[in-house]
Order: structure tokens, then sequence, then C-alpha cells
């Protein structure tokens, strides 16, 4: 095969199955062939366009099953624009249909100012996502992330804001320090205000159409329209949050010195009257603290108190006290016929009238969080920052996710899911998780490509490598505000120095979860800069890979550095390098070929179960020479293994280009494959945390298409979403040889 070989121009072999009509737009061409069945099979020469009408004519929601992905796609089509309850205590589901978080990837983040804290809950509705930081209210679109306003509510600490936002019919409802409520609209004008006259203690949550909030005398409802009063209950004592149930507001008191009581108020021509009150128990007021938000679902009501969890009817009569479980309850979520009582170090479910479902421990103690539920799924906050998804039915493990730093809040922490995305606030930033939602008419090729469109490149590579198994084959989009490009490079991950953008690893592991410490990593660069760090491992910062004066260099555990050689400015390039512990080696690769290899007079010494986490672009310590300054350009195709990977298997990434799978069975810890998010597609879901990051078309063209003698070729128009704008596109199938 000629390497220098450059390509003239697209050679279409026609068949007599298909005949050939010139597209609508621009110099595109479509290819109407029979109907090929969608399966995992290698492509030949010639078969972009039966690719194409393969991909056309498959509806994403009957994709053939056998592919995980594709039937996750096919539920996430039906998700549907449903809000989220604003406490998230009654657990409500994120879709009609049946939707839930199959694997947390994460779409973005949004941070407020450093020192400053989101607080425990987000609340979504109107297309928005509203969270409160310090003195300002945030509101985002709930999709994208991107920041429709702010507004600032005083200045100071404490913080003037008093609750979590809720959002109801395009207005944001907040509580301030001086007891004032207040309704702002989207476009960040503010509607009305409302004064308590005392102290507000609970969330601002919307139930059965009306504000409702209680105080520390009494609760209140309020029109959302124009904030005025609906109704006020004097109950003498702290109102805790409430519960709606059959046209009931269940209302639990909080007092250390009196026996605390379950109110239930229904409104009658503008007065809350009461339906039945009832002590939690006969005991003294010292045990009978609530300790839990209530929740309510088919005609009873659950609270938790201490250890303890109290079931009643609506009417008061209790049906179930339960034995001591073990530590302090924190939060009850109902959905369907179950109550789930998350514990201090566990989850429980119970039926209503108390037969036990399931008893959980976690791994460590959990977050003071209410359990949020989707359908068949319940997720949790434990310490550890990390939230933990359960199935609903027998509590087994499904996944985790971690966030790199605690709520730090005492009360009401818990993720929410609404639009079919899980929106976790932690420290200064709230972590949206979910994946491109196509919609239930939309064919193969309108998903592939919208995902790769709206940042979500990494699962386009995964759903199109998944039907059709092949390394010479792509999708190529074209527009007039894009030009012609490669799919995949088209949200490769972009690096500036001077904004001193890095992605960090949000778990890591213990080094390197085998005995022969043994490891191997891999990625492609297209730097601007000749002295910059690529990657150094944390919290030692003694194994990396760095450039120095147009030199690359790799080092392990402050061992000597080896040498691999130039690298040029503006090209992708591909890195790698395999250390093997056994002989202490470090051999190290560019674009598939070795570039050096350095025995070492010992093995690095490796504390017991070591915790490390790699940073990716993030200036650093030097001992290369390059200064240790943050990394400028372009990256993609980041992986990691506790193998030592062999010649050939570093040659077969490269052959693989930037946007190939894992070699597979070789012990792959990490996979971001950088495109449009730095989510971890391995399966341990190390996603990693972005600062300052943003995503771009970095002109690359795979290796064997550059080395290709024979490319085939089949073109469409498309209207495809992109942030929420429908835009022509041209979108190709591509196959060469």
């Amino acid at each position: 095969m000629n390497t220098n070989r450059k390509i003239k121009g697209f050679v279409f072999t026609l068949d007599a199955v298909f005949a050939l009509v010139v597209a609508a737009i621009g110099t595109s061409i479509l290819l109407y062939v029979d109907f090929t069945g969608v399966g995992a099979y290698g492509i030949t020469a010639g078969q972009a366009p039966a690719i194409l009408q393969t991909l056309l004519r498959t509806n994403v929601t009957s994709a053939p099953s056998g592919s995980a992905l594709v039937n996750y796609l096919s539920e996430s089509a039906y998700a549907a624009v449903f809000p989220w309850r604003q406490a998230a205590h009654d657990g409500s589901l994120s879709s009609g249909t049946g939707y839930t978080l199959q694997s947390p990837y994460l779409l973005y983040t949004f941070s407020v100012p450093p020192g400053q804290l989101v607080l425990p809950a987000a609340s979504a509705d109107s297309g928005v996502i509203a969270i409160a930081a310090a003195n300002t209210i945030y509101v985002l679109n709930a999709t994208t992330g991107a920041q429709q306003f702010s507004f600032a509510v005083g200045t100071g600490t404490p913080s003037n804001i008093v609750s979590s936002p809720a959002v109801y019919r395009n207005v944001v409802y907040y509580a301030n320090v001086n007891n004032v409520i207040r309704g702002i609209s989207l476009n960040g004008t503010l509607r009305w205000s409302f004064n308590a006259s005392n102290s507000i203690t609970t969330p601002i949550e919307v139930l059965n159409n009306y504000i409702s909030f209680g105080t520390s005398n009494g609760f209140y409802l309020l029109s959302p329209i124009s904030g005025g009063l609906v109704a006020f209950a004097p109950l003498g004592v702290q109102a805790q949050m409430p519960a709606y149930e059959y046209g009931e507001y269940i209302i639990p008191t909080a007092s250390q010195t009196k026996q605390n009581y379950i109110y239930s108020y229904s409104l009658f021509g503008g007065t809350l009257a009461s339906v039945w009150n009832v002590p939690l128990t006969s005991n003294s007021a010292s045990n009978s603290v609530i300790t839990t938000n209530p929740s309510s679902i088919n005609n009873t009501v659950a609270v938790g108190s201490g250890n303890y969890l109290y079931i009643f009817s609506l009417g008061g009569s209790k049906v179930y006290s339960s034995n001591d479980l073990g530590s302090r309850a924190l939060g009850i979520a109902g959905y369907g016929n179950n109550y789930y009582v998350q514990v201090v170090n566990g989850l429980y479910s119970f039926t209503t009238t108390g037969n036990s479902v399931f008893a959980n421990s976690t791994v460590v103690d959990s977050q003071n969080s209410i359990p949020t539920i989707g359908l068949s799924t319940v997720y949790t906050s434990i310490n550890a920052n990390m939230v933990v998804a359960y199935n609903w039915s027998t509590a087994s493990y499904i996944f985790n996710i971690s966030v790199p730093s605690n709520y730090l809040y005492s009360s009401y922490s818990n993720p929410a899911l609404a639009y079919g995305n899980m929106y976790v606030p932690s420290g200064n930033t709230l972590y949206a998780f979910g994946t491109y939602k196509p919609q239930p008419g939309d064919n193969l090729l309108q998903t592939i490509a919208g995902m790769y469109l709206n940042g979500q490149g990494g699962y386009a590579d995964l759903l199109l490598q998944s039907i059709y198994n092949s390394t010479n084959f792509g999708i190529f989009i074209n527009s007039t505000q894009i030009g012609s490009t490669y799919a995949p490079d088209l949200s490769a991950a972009t690096f500036n120095s001077i904004a001193k953008s890095y992605i960090r690893q949000s778990t890591g592991w213990y080094w390197m979860s085998n005995s022969g410490q043994n490891f191997s990593m891999s990625v492609w660069l297209n730097t601007t800069s000749n002295n910059e760090m690529v990657l150094q491992e944390m919290p030692t910062s003694t194994s990396f890979i760095e450039i120095a004066n147009d030199i690359a260099y790799a080092r392990v555990g402050g061992m000597s550095c080896v040498r691999l050689g130039s690298i040029s400015l503006n090209k992708w390039t591909n890195i790698a390098f395999a250390y093997n512990g056994s002989s202490n080696t470090l051999t190290g690769y560019i674009n598939g070929v070795v570039a050096n290899s350095l025995s070492m007079s010992s093995n690095r010494v490796v504390t017991p179960n070591t915790y490390v986490y790699y940073l990716l672009g993030a200036g650093g310590t030097s001992s290369c020479g390059s200064g240790g300054g943050s990394y400028n350009g372009m990256m993609l195709d980041y992986q990691a293994y506790n193998t030592t990977l062999g010649a050939q298997q570093v040659g077969s990434l490269y052959s693989a280009g930037a946007f190939g799978q894992p070699i597979g069975g070789a012990g792959a810890v990490l996979w971001m494959p950088l495109v449009g998010n730095p989510n971890d597609y391995s399966g341990r879901f190390d996603f990693g945390i972005p600062y300052s990051m943003k995503y771009g078309a970095g002109g690359y063209i795979p290796p064997s298409l550059l080395n290709s003698y024979q490319v085939n070729k089949a073109s469409v128009p498309m209207f495809l979403n992109v942030n929420g704008t429908y835009r022509q596109y041209s979108v190709s199938v591509v196959e060469w040889r």
C-alpha cells in the first residue's frame, strides 16, 4: 500500500440494486439501495450506500435487540418532559413510560464561583433547572446546561437564600432570610413578593398547584401566579416539609420540647380545614422527634423518627411501626406500593402495610438525604462523594458515580431526576448525568448524527460500532457552518493553557489493581506548544507524559525520564507507554512504533492500597525539562490498562485511530474518547471532571483513510437538532479500503 497516496476523489462502486440520485443540497449524493438488515458484520468495499439505507430505514425504537445501547436509546426516546417534584420526597418519575438512567454519562457541569456551595437540591420544570448558591439564583437550560439568567439576592454572609429554589410554570420561587418568598419570571424579572412574617423552615415546593412551605409556627399555601395568600394553618410549633395525598396536606411538626404530631389539612373555600392529627408515638417528647420528610402513597403516609419507621393511614390510624433499623432514618421516598427508607448505614424498603421488601447496607454511611426513584432504580447519596443506584425490588447494586466534593449540607441533599437526566449538586458544581435522547420517530442515522453534533460522540461511536464492526468506516457531516468533517472529530477535547483547562479523573484506582504493578496508557495529541505537561499521576506527580522542546518523554514513579522522540506541532500524534513491573521496564511508542525502552535499576516502590488518579492537561512538577506548563491543544482517546501491552497491541491501537475501541481482554480500566465530554466508557464509570474545557473540530482524519486507495460514499441531507436549533446538514456514510 502506498502510504503517501493522496485521496483524489471518491470512487463509487455501484450495483444493479440501487440508482444514483443527486441530492437537493450542495454536491451531496444520495444512493437508493435495497434494504439490508442491521447486524454486526465486517464491511466490504461498496457497502456505503447499503449501510446508509439501513440506518435510514431502521427506527431507533425498533432496532434489533442484542445491543444494550440500542435498547437503552429506544427507552430514552420516550423520556417524557416530566418535571421533578421540587423536594423529591415523593419519588416522582422522570418519565411516564418507564425511562430511567441505565448508565451515568456526564452531560455537563455548571460551576458557581469558588468558595460558594450549591444548595443541596435542584428543581426542574419549564425546560430549566434552578439552583442557588451564596446570594444568587442560577437558572440553566436543563438539557444543555447553558445559563439562561442569574438573579442576585443581597450580599454578604451567611447567604440571604434560605432554601433551594422551586420552578413551576415558567416561574422560579425562593425564600430569603427576611422570610420573604419571591417569584421570578424566566427572563429574570421579579413577578411578586410575599412576606411570611415567621421564619421559613422548609424548602419551597409546589403541591397540588400551590406554593407550599412551612414556618416556625404554621403552614402556608400561596398562589403561584400572584403570590397572594391562599390559606394558612396555625400549628403553634415548627412545621416540617409537607406531603400531599388525595386532597390532604400532611404536615409533621418539629419540636424538641413538645410531643410531635402529624397533621392533615384539606383546602375548602380558601381555608385549610383540619381533617385529623395524631401524635407520632405515645412516648415522651424526646423520643418522638421526626427526623425525616413525610412521604405518602396509596392512602398512607410514612415518616421516620430516630431509628424507626412509622406508617399511618389517611385518617390517622397507625398501620406499622418498625423494629430498630440500626441507625437514624434520614429520608423516605414512596413509589408504587413501597416506601424506601434511607438510614445512616443502609437502605430499606417496606410495603405500605409494613412488610419488608429488602434491607441493604451501604458500603459507607449515607448522606443526610432522601432516596430518589426512577421506575426500577433507587438512587441514594452516600459519603465518599458517591451516588449509588440499586434495583428497586431486589436492592441489587447497579452502578455508582463519584463526584469530587461532599454535599456539605445537613438536610435535603438528594439527586433529582428530570427530563430523563439526573442532577447532582456537590460543592460548587451541579453535575448533569444522562445522554442524547432521540425522538421516537428518529432513525438510526438521525440518532447517530445528532449524538455527534450534540457532544455525545463517544456514545455515537459505541452505537455505530455495535451495529457495524469495522475500522474502515465512518460518518462525515457537512454544513456551511462547520465544513466537511469526520463526525467523531466534531467535538475533540480542547485545552487552553491560559485558562488552565484540564480534566481530572473522578475516582481513580488502587495502584494498579494487579500484583505485578503492570500498566499501560495511550492518548492522541494535537499540540500547539513545545513545552507542556500532557498527563500526570496524582497525588504524587511522579508518573507522567510531558513534552520538552518538541521532545516527548514518559516517566514512571519518579524514575528516569524515557525519551520517546520528536512531536510535530498542529498534527495528530499517538503517544503510548507500557510499564512492566516485573522487569521494571518502561517502553514508549509514537504512532504505534517503539520509540525507546529503558530498564530501571529498581522497581517502583508502591505503598499498599495507594489511591491514585490522573490529570489530563494540568500543569505540574516537571522532571524532564518542560517546565511543567499546562497543555495547549487537543486530545482524543485516552486509554489506561492494568496490564503491559505488547508492541503488536499498541500498534493495533494506532491503526484503529483516535476513535477505536480498547483492546478486548487486555485489562482496560479507563477509556475516555474525549469527544464532547470526559466520560469513561470502560464500564467503571470513572468519568472525568472538566475544568474550563471546550470541545471543537480538530481536523482529524483516520490514518487508514489517509492511506486508502478506494473510498465509497453515500450522502443524504438531514435537518438535525443541535442544542435546540434545527439546521440542515449533509450526512455521509463513508467506507474505504
